[in-house]
């Protein structure tokens, strides 16, 4: 993987250039700060320039609140597409500035990857990850760590026992009491044209999961120009009973904006300890 030596006050930059006519892709990968690093600003980008060399669009996700300084890897993205004339390529880029860290406290980035995003939803199992874990594939937005604390609290992880099928479910951890907030949520960019979709997925709150106090489904709706929306979220709030049932839940969402390429799910929940 890359390291970049953090510890020192500075910036770094990574990119490469990728010929393209213009299409719906994701830049992503997975990027880990160490304990004691100090990031200002970190990004993760995408450039599309034309045959005279000059830039005619911006994808950039700034990753900063949210990046947390810990001993695990962080999946990182973003998703775009540009439709301008005389395409030649796109630049994928990260990007970062630092403050004086922690001696030895790196940032470490590996397993990038520029691919077409899918007009499925990926993953939706949680089939691929490990037990215990945090790291899920094909998933963004999942805020695992806070930074500060020694042991700090995973606060969202797949585990064997979270499952209704499968091997694997996603358990959001009521349990924790060293955390500063109770807050999660997962994401993913699918490809979309215009049209209605439905995100659902099937909830079982534990008995002893009392504090909960806000969960939702969102659905929000992109063009080429992400993360810039076209038009607001679609949203359903959701009570799961404590009572130990699985429940399945949706959100029904249209946008006939000609502009749309991605249409993005959300499963959000916070909870007091």
């Amino acid at each position: 993987g890359a390291v970049f030596r953090t510890w020192n006050a500075g910036a770094f930059e990574i990119y490469q250039d990728i010929a393209t006519t213009g299409a719906a892709y994701r830049f992503s990968g997975w990027l880990q700060p160490q304990t004691g690093a100090a990031p200002i600003a970190v990004a993760i980008a995408m450039e599309w320039y034309d045959k005279s060399g000059s830039l005619v669009q911006e994808n950039k996700q700034e990753l900063m609140p949210g990046l947390y300084e810990e001993f695990d890897w962080q999946h990182l993205g973003v998703v775009g597409g540009c439709d301008a004339t005389n395409l030649d390529y796109v630049r994928v880029l990260v990007s970062g500035q630092y403050n004086v860290g922690a001696e030895s406290s790196a940032t470490m980035l590996d397993d990038m990857e520029f691919v077409n995003v899918s007009t499925n939803l990926l993953n939706g199992g949680f089939e691929i990850g490990p037990e215990g874990r945090s790291d899920i594939r094909d998933w963004f937005g999942v805020l695992p760590y806070f930074a500060g604390y020694s042991v700090p609290p995973r606060i969202v992880e797949i585990h064997t026992w979270a499952k209704l099928t499968g091997s694997n479910g996603l358990a959001f951890h009521g349990w924790e009491e060293a955390a500063p907030r109770y807050e999660a949520q997962i994401d993913q960019p699918v490809a979309a044209s215009t049209g209605t979709y439905v995100y659902s997925v099937w909830v079982k709150r534990e008995v002893n999961f009392v504090n909960l106090t806000n969960a939702e489904l969102r659905l929000e709706w992109y063009g080429g120009a992400y993360p810039t929306k076209l038009q607001a979220d679609t949203v359903v709030k959701i009570t799961p009973p404590n009572d130990n049932t699985w429940y399945q839940y949706a959100v029904t969402g249209t946008c006939n904006n000609t502009g749309l390429r991605f249409v993005q799910p959300v499963l959000l929940v916070q909870w007091n300890t």
